[in-house]
């Protein structure tokens, strides 16, 4: 596992927008708009959907050091892979 978030739960305001983003089933749902990351292993390296759409960058990533704009897979406009590059 080279890739999953990590939330702030000082920064965190519930929202549940994160949760909502996210496509391969990392959060944990059943606490509501509480985000638990209880996938990690489900997150795609380089994805950052969740946090590009976390209202208060709440949302860092595991070896997010070691990625570039370049190398991330899903845009943070749509949450998809397109070509807007945003």
């Amino acid at each position: 596992m080279d890739w999953y978030p990590i939330i702030d739960e000082v920064s965190c305001i519930k929202c549940g927008v994160c949760m909502d983003q996210c496509n391969y089933d990392v959060f944990d749902k059943s606490l509501g708009s509480q985000p638990v990351v209880s996938k990690p292993d489900n997150c795609l390296s380089g994805c950052s959907s969740c946090g590009c759409s976390c209202p208060t960058g709440a949302i860092i990533f595991y070896h997010e050091d070691q990625y570039n704009r370049d190398q991330l897979k899903v845009c943070c406009g749509c949450g998809q892979q397109c070509q807007m590059n945003c």
